[in-house]
C-alpha cells in the first residue's frame, strides 16, 4: 500500500458542482489528514505556534479523536453514496483511492492518538521515578544523619564515662585523705598542734583557740580603769567617815574617864 504522501501527492482532486457536499467532505478529509490542526487554521484562520500546556494537548487529542469518528462516518456516506449513483469508472478509481487514503489516515491518527497517550503515561512514569529517587535519597540522607547522631552519641557516653570513672578515683582519694586526717586529729594531744589544725585554710586573721590569751581592748582598759578610780575613792572617803567617827568616840571616852577622876 502507498503511504499517506504519495496517496495526497497522486491523487487529483476535482472538484465537481454536481456534487458538493462529497467533495467537500473528501476535501475536509484530506486537510485533517495533513495535520488535525489543519482545518481549524483554515476555519479560524493561521497563528504562530506557541507552546502548549497539558490542557490544550488535551485539546488537541480531543480534536483527534473526534477526526477519527469524523473519517468514520465520512465513509459511510460515501458508501450509501456510491451504491445510489451511477459513476464512471475514473470516479469509481478516484473513490477506491480516497477510501485507501481515508484508511490510511485514520491508522495514522489512531497510531498518533496512542503515541501520545503512550508519551504522557512515560512521562508522568518518569516524574513518579524522580520522585521516587528524590525520596531514596532523602532517607538515605536521613539514614547518613542518623549514623553520624550515633557514632557522635557513642563517642560522647564514652567520655562521660571515663570522667565519672575519674571522677569516682577522686572521691576514693578524697575520702582515704580525710579518714587519715582524721585519724591523726585524734592522735594529737597539743593544743597547739590542734590550734594550727583547726586554722587551716581560715581566711580571716582572728586569733583564736586553745592557747591564745585574749588582750583587752584600749576602749575597756580606760573604762575599767575609770569604773576602778571611782571605787577607790568612795572606798577612801568611807574610810575617813570611819576614822572620824573613831576619834569621836576616843575623845569622849577621855573625856567621861576625866569627868570620874
Amino acid at each position: 500500500m502507498e503511504n499517506y504522501h504519495e496517496l495526497v501527492s497522486s491523487t487529483r482532486v476535482m472538484l465537481d458542482g454536481s456534487n458538493y457536499g462529497l467533495w467537500k467532505s473528501r476535501m475536509r478529509s484530506i486537510i485533517r489528514g495533513i495535520d488535525a490542526m489543519a482545518w481549524k487554521s483554515v476555519t479560524t484562520g493561521w497563528s504562530e505556534p506557541m507552546a502548549k500546556d497539558e490542557n490544550e494537548e488535551d485539546s488537541d487529542e480531543e480534536e483527534l479523536a473526534n477526526f477519527v469518528a469524523f473519517i468514520g462516518i465520512t465513509e459511510f456516506v460515501e458508501g450509501e453514496t456510491d451504491t445510489d449513483d451511477d459513476q464512471s469508472s475514473a470516479d469509481g478509481d478516484d473513490g477506491i483511492k480516497y477510501q485507501e487514503l481515508c484508511q490510511t489516515v485514520v491508522k495514522i491518527g489512531k497510531e498518533n492518538l496512542y503515541l501520545k497517550k503512550e508519551k504522557i503515561w512515560l512521562e508522568d512514569t518518569v516524574i513518579n521515578l524522580r520522585k521516587e529517587l528524590d525520596d531514596e535519597r532523602k532517607k538515605e540522607a536521613s539514614k547518613s544523619d542518623l549514623k553520624n547522631e550515633n557514632v557522635r552519641l557513642v563517642v560522647h557516653i564514652k567520655l562521660l564515662e571515663k570522667q565519672v570513672k575519674d571522677e569516682k578515683a577522686r572521691s576514693s582519694d578524697l575520702n582515704a585523705k580525710l579518714e587519715h586526717h582524721y585519724k591523726t586529729v585524734r592522735m594529737l594531744t597539743g593544743s597547739k598542734e590542734l590550734d594550727k589544725i583547726l586554722n587551716l585554710g581560715r581566711q580571716d586573721h582572728t586569733s583564736r583557740g586553745l592557747g591564745y590569751t585574749w588582750v583587752l581592748p584600749q576602749r575597756l582598759v580606760l573604762r575599767k580603769l575609770r569604773i576602778s578610780r571611782r571605787w577607790d575613792d568612795q572606798r577612801f572617803s568611807r574610810r575617813e567617815d570611819v576614822t572620824t567617827v573613831e576619834n569621836r568616840v576616843t575623845s569622849r571616852r577621855n573625856a567621861i574617864t576625866f569627868g570620874k577622876k
